[in-house]
């Protein structure tokens, strides 16, 4: 019977010794004249060589779950820096949003919003139409420039939702607005 047998276990990657009681003190440490100094060493052994598993472990678990996290941050700190140093803030117009002193094109066209061709009413060449915005205390001043060419649509009229016309209150519009 061997005095050492050791052997790996491919899990861990750590190895094991296993201690024969019998054994000469001479064989681990020459300068020892017992078998406890033996099995002291080699416990001290074994722990060492445990630990260095287990920090090994420990460290490929880190770097694999906490290396990728690190660029990341980098990464977005990167793209953020770059993001705020080339920025220009500056409002953007809104397409299709008119100021109440605007001119308005009410024309018409053939178009098909619903799946079959029709005759539309359009303004400015949008169907719907635009949205006109305003704060409060401000005067419309919207010039319409009559465009109609079909016969049919030659008797239309507009009107307005939700806005106090002078003399026209006539249940048309927004409630509790005109």
């Amino acid at each position: 019977m061997d005095i050492w047998q050791s052997w790996s276990n491919p899990v861990s990657e750590s190895w094991f010794f296993i201690f024969s009681p019998n054994m000469p003190a001479s064989t681990i440490n020459p300068k020892s004249s017992t078998n406890s100094d033996a099995t002291a060493h080699l416990l001290v052994f074994g722990l060492k060589c445990a630990l260095h598993s287990l920090l090994r472990e420990a460290l490929s678990l880190m770097i694999t779950m906490l290396f990728p996290i690190f660029i990341a941050s980098i990464i977005a700190s990167i793209n953020a820096a770059s993001i705020a140093s080339r920025s220009q803030s500056y409002p953007l117009p809104r397409a299709g949003v008119l100021g109440p002193k605007t001119t308005i094109t009410v024309g018409n066209k053939v178009i098909s919003p619903y799946g079959f061709e029709r005759s539309a009413t359009l303004v400015d060449g949008t169907f719907p139409g635009p949205l006109i915005t305003a704060q409060k205390g401000d005067s419309f001043g919207i010039e319409i420039v009559n465009e109609l060419t079909n016969d049919s649509m030659f008797k239309s009229s507009i009107h307005w939702h939700g806005i106090y016309q002078n003399g026209m209150n006539y249940a048309d519009g927004a409630s509790f607005i005109s």
